[in-house]
């Protein structure tokens, strides 16, 4: 008889799974326009991450471009208190005088965002990589030539694009970022156990399955 190998449940959202599986993101849509400065103007955007209609912003400088692109990641928030921009604006604000496209992903659940499917933060990870993704889409943009900049929960997101390592990503700055161990994360930052996120994110406690944390981190 042909065996049927088992998948643990969490497989899913192994580092060797986001590496494995696909991105394809698709048309960055301007919303509205949010400001117009001398240096830059800057926009709510839309764009799809896996079914999922997920807001941000962006901030596209003055000048005939295309330019180089920086994804900005921001950190922890109550949901009910985030809102566009938030804990990025001002770092977006400084790149874009000087000469960088800039696009800040809500994440899912955040801000305009629809919810899913977010265990052990990977959602959050899933739309920053559809946004890179779907930076191609953007005549202002060089799709191959994307940074990222990471704070806090942001900067745990930025560790995971890193180690799956997207076409166009050719830096990555952490500011003081999550651990990229997974059972650290869980035993050190309380919001990271998952109280304020769509979904069960610790379906299992790392003592339960260290070897799952191992290949989740």
């Amino acid at each position: 008889p042909t065996l049927t190998p088992t998948l643990h449940p969490l497989s899913p959202y192994f580092v060797e799974s986001l590496r494995a599986r696909s991105y394809t993101g698709g048309t960055i849509e301007i919303v509205e326009t949010l400001e117009q400065t001398s240096a830059y103007t800057s926009y709510l955007i839309a764009y799809p991450s896996d079914g999922l209609r997920i807001t941000g912003m962006m901030n596209v400088p003055v000048g005939e471009g295309p330019f180089p692109v920086i994804i900005l990641n921001h950190g922890h928030y109550d949901l009910s208190e985030y809102t566009t921009g938030r804990g990025t604006k001002n770092a977006a604000d400084i790149f874009a005088r000087h000469g960088y496209l800039t696009l800040a992903s809500d994440y899912r659940g955040h801000a305009g965002s629809d919810s899913g499917d977010n265990f052990f933060r990977t959602g959050y990870v899933v739309d920053v990589l559809n946004l890179i993704a779907s930076v191609k889409s953007l005549p202002q943009a060089k799709p191959d030539s994307i940074g990222i900049w990471g704070h806090s929960m942001g900067g745990g997101v930025a560790i995971e694009v890193m180690v799956v390592n997207p076409p166009g990503l050719r830096g990555v700055v952490l500011y003081g970022a999550m651990s990229g161990d997974m059972a650290d994360n869980y035993y050190r930052i309380a919001f990271f156990r998952g109280q304020d996120t769509p979904g069960p994110d610790f379906p299992v406690l790392p003592e339960a399955a260290p070897e799952a944390y191992a290949q989740l981190s």
